[in-house]
């Protein structure tokens, strides 16, 4: 299962490899790319190596093998070339405790533009568009550690944002959030990837992977072992029994209708439960009548 590539690549990495203490392989000949605009969900079970893949792909890590590439560019292990690295690809953490360093909102968010040498200007810039972005101009200056746990995950996105970041990598973005702002969250992703953000998200919630994500990529034991549609990926059996995964709610639900109502497989598969009660109020009424 394998997705061709296109001519819009962004980020890419070939055959890379990384062992902890010279006994742990937690990636094992890794090859992936990203476009600009992608919406992509990485899947599979812990110690699957979809931590260390995001380490790697933000630069914290440095593959023991295999190559990195930047728009095409091999990205060296010189210092410009890693944080160059570090700018473009940007990782939210799962907890947004672990990242937030600064007394409030603004300060926060100034932060990493501050370390690129900016003018003042600039900076002030970056962050008003963050602000605005993220829909927190209104927390500016709050206390960090008061917000709410989805009010911190957009700010914590927002620290990404404003470096300017190309793609950005969000491990278990829905983590510890109330529906409300699960919902919001999704929202904000779904914006920043229409304005060219690819967004690649790390996720155990299929639910979630399958609302967001055009494009599934699934880990087992440090290996891909798939690279499809979400379709193509939650309807292999195979797949999914080997990283340990259930099919989405929503998924299962349209396979059982079309199992009763063929006609319905040339139709698109819902993503939304707004989607299915179109779909499936359709069918009730061509059987009414």
């Amino acid at each position: 299962m394998t997705e061709p590539k296109e001519q819009s690549e962004l980020f890419r990495v070939e055959g890379i490899s990384y062992r902890y203490d010279d006994r742990y392989l937690a990636l094992n000949d890794v090859s992936l790319s990203f476009r600009a605009g992608e919406m992509v969900a990485i899947l599979g079970s812990n110690g699957a190596g979809k931590s260390t893949f995001f380490l790697c792909c933000n630069g914290v890590l440095r593959p023991q093998s295999g190559t990195i590439f930047l728009h095409g560019q091999e990205v060296s292990k010189s210092k410009k070339d890693i944080t160059r690295q570090r700018q473009a690809v940007g990782l939210v953490f799962q907890d947004p405790d672990s990242q937030i360093i600064a007394g409030s909102v603004e300060s926060e968010i100034s932060f990493g533009p501050l370390n690129l040498g900016l003018s003042n200007q600039e900076v002030e810039q970056r962050v008003e568009e963050s602000l605005e972005q993220m829909d927190i101009v209104r927390y500016r200056d709050y206390a960090p550690q008061y917000l709410s746990g989805g009010e911190k995950k957009r700010v914590s996105i927002a620290d990404i944002f404003a470096m300017h970041s190309e793609m950005i990598l969000l491990d278990e973005p829905t983590a510890s959030l109330d529906p409300k702002n699960a919902e919001a969250l999704e929202r904000i992703l779904i914006g920043l990837s229409q304005v060219g953000i690819a967004i690649v998200i790390s996720t155990h919630d299929v639910d979630f992977a399958y609302r967001v994500a055009e494009r599934v990529v699934v880990f087992a034991e440090g290996q891909v072992i798939a690279d499809a549609s979400a379709d193509q990926v939650f309807a292999s059996a195979e797949v999914l029994s080997r990283a340990g995964l259930k099919q989405p709610l929503l998924f299962a639900a349209w396979q059982i209708l079309v199992r009763e109502n063929p006609s319905l497989s040339s139709k698109p598969w819902p993503r939304t439960i707004e989607q299915f009660e179109l779909l499936a109020a359709s069918v009730n009424s061509r059987a009414a009548g």
